[in-house]
């Protein structure tokens, strides 16, 4: 596509090039991104979300400052701008998953896990995140472009775009409601009844996961490059319809996720890592603004603390210990719940492992999982598993940079926002879907 083509296979230089004194302001906006969280958890999260196993245990001054240490030790030599896509999930992974586990980890009373075990996990995230940023210090990989005109691969492109709409309007659309969020969990029981009594299948969840996930983060990319207006409305009123047909939050967050990350991926040089920061403060403090409005102002701020206090920067958090307390009393997977390695090695479970502890903790089939640290990091191996996954996802993650590097960074990352939207439900969705970014990012810079 014209206008998104560069050409940057180097080394990310980590900690030279950049001056001193912005170095020191990312350290300075961490530090406060963190002690925001501080608060909020004790504040916000505690009271009105405390069912999940959030607990108020407290950190003795050691463990406290041994936390302070692996918080911002990262932010010494993380890179301030966006020159690799991937650098948007590194961050991701980094400020919204290890930052929070750090305060999270220790509160947790379902279960608790000693203080030493916390720290004994945090230190093998610490290394893990280590190993994802060292890929900044190799070059990317010269591969071979595949080679579609343009006009024949944006002609397919909005061609499928446009029957997977087609589908999921016939096959939802007499389920489009706006019930707010108090009743969405009846739209998504009429949705899946509605799907049943049509004799459909789990197809079209499968084809709504490639409308939301993919199809309609790069249309939104497009609409930013192009700075057109209808597209990026078209793109907002999908999100939208979702929502009413389906009653996903996370078709709701889309929205607000994709403007939110057209902001930052619009920040030019060293500004691009400080400005991702300030957004999540900005993100934890929004309950601040409901407080003058009473009653009403409070209900308020217990959904927004729900949606995205509790979904985005807790239950994860909460999903390590729980994968911890669990499998230290269970057999380990050994990777067994991937398909072909279950040939070889027996998957000691009935159900997925997702499911299986969602019932074991809370007695229903709810998901859980947080990405490659606990499904196939911690159930598979333990904390070993953690650095294994690590070196896997860093390794997948240079190949998704190499695929890209004739793509504008900001492009392709805002592309990838399905990684972040997959995040506001099950973030261990992330790193799935980038598997299905690597083959639409690619293919779009030819």
């Amino acid at each position: 596509m014209e206008g998104v083509s560069v050409t940057d296979t180097h080394a990310i230089p980590v900690s030279r090039g950049d001056s001193a004194r912005r170095r020191l302001l990312f350290v300075v906006l961490v530090a406060a991104y963190y002690a925001t969280f501080i608060w909020t958890y004790y504040v916000l999260l505690v009271p009105w979300q405390g069912f999940w196993g959030f607990g108020d245990r407290r950190l003795t001054w050691e463990y406290g400052a041994l936390s302070w240490l692996l918080v911002l030790l990262p932010a010494l030599w993380c890179p301030l701008e966006l020159r690799r896509p991937s650098q948007l999930l590194f961050l991701f992974q980094y400020l919204v998953m290890f930052i929070p586990a750090n305060v999270v980890l220790y509160n947790c009373e379902l279960p608790t896990l000693q203080p030493d075990d916390v720290l004994a996990m945090l230190l093998t995230m610490f290394a893990g995140l280590t190993l994802m940023e060292a890929i900044y210090l190799l070059p990317l990989l010269r591969l071979p472009a595949i080679a579609v005109p343009a006009r024949l691969y944006w002609s397919a492109f909005y061609a499928v775009l446009a029957a997977l709409a087609l589908a999921i309007v016939v096959t939802l659309g007499r389920n489009l409601q706006f019930q707010g969020l108090s009743g969405i969990y009846s739209v998504r029981l009429e949705a899946a009844d509605l799907v049943q009594s049509s004799g459909g299948s789990g197809l079209i969840w499968y084809l709504i996961g490639w409308f939301a996930s993919v199809f309609l983060p790069v249309a939104f990319a497009v609409a930013m490059l192009r700075g057109s207006a209808l597209l990026a409305t078209l793109v907002t009123v999908g999100y939208l319809f979702l929502f009413g047909v389906t009653g996903t939050k996370t078709a709701m967050l889309g929205v607000v996720i994709l403007w939110g990350l057209s902001r930052v991926t619009r920040l030019r040089g060293a500004r691009f890592a400080p400005g991702f920061v300030v957004a999540l403060s900005v993100l934890l403090l929004v309950p601040l603004v409901f407080d003058p409005f009473g009653d009403v102002g409070e209900v308020l701020q217990k959904w927004y603390v729900l949606i995205v206090h509790a979904r985005i920067f807790g239950v994860p958090q909460l999903v390590f210990s729980q994968y911890m307390g669990f499998f230290a009393q269970h057999p380990l997977t050994w990777w067994s719940h991937i398909h072909g390695v279950d040939a070889m090695v027996t998957y000691p479970f009935t159900i997925d492992t997702g499911r299986l502890l969602g019932s074991y903790y809370y007695g229903t089939s709810v998901q859980l999982n947080a990405g490659p640290w606990t499904q196939d990091g911690i159930g598979a191996a333990g904390l070993g598993g953690i650095l294994i996954a690590s070196l896997v996802g860093a390794l997948v993650l240079w190949v998704y940079d190499s695929l890209t590097a004739r793509v504008a960074p900001a492009f392709v990352a805002l592309a990838s926002a399905a990684l972040f939207i997959g995040a506001g439900g099950s973030v261990g969705k992330i790193w799935s879907s980038a598997s299905k970014e690597l083959a639409s990012a690619a293919t779009s810079a030819s």
